[in-house]
């Protein structure tokens, strides 16, 4: 069982996150890298002194708030069919710019 008050070495394997990113993000809320620094919200964390701890009940709802989810299939209220997103159009070939229209070796068309 995992202990419910983890070390930021505990947390970042827990998360398979680096231990940088954490520290970087309670220090600073930015996690820098060699080409940009980029904004980082980092889990809550406990600090008792010099010790820092996360409790992994913060850790879960941290994970839970950066939960994506793709809209790109929408379920129809009406059955358990899904449909297309209507955020997503479909376009006609002839909208496509002719320099991406390639003939297929195999068919000799498009």
């Amino acid at each position: 069982m995992l202990n419910e008050n983890m070390t930021t070495r505990e947390a970042a394997a827990y998360l398979r996150v680096s231990e940088s990113l954490l520290r970087q993000s309670r220090c600073t809320g930015r996690k820098t890298t060699a080409r940009t620094t980029i904004r980082t919200e980092g889990p809550p964390w406990v600090k008792c002194g010099a010790l820092v701890r996360y409790r992994r009940a913060d850790l879960d709802a941290w994970l839970d708030r950066h939960l994506v989810v793709p809209d790109v299939l929408v379920e129809s209220p009406s059955t358990d069919v899904p449909e297309k997103n209507p955020a997503i159009v479909d376009r006609p070939i002839t909208d496509v710019a002719p320099d991406v229209l390639v003939e297929s070796p195999t068919t000799g068309g498009l």
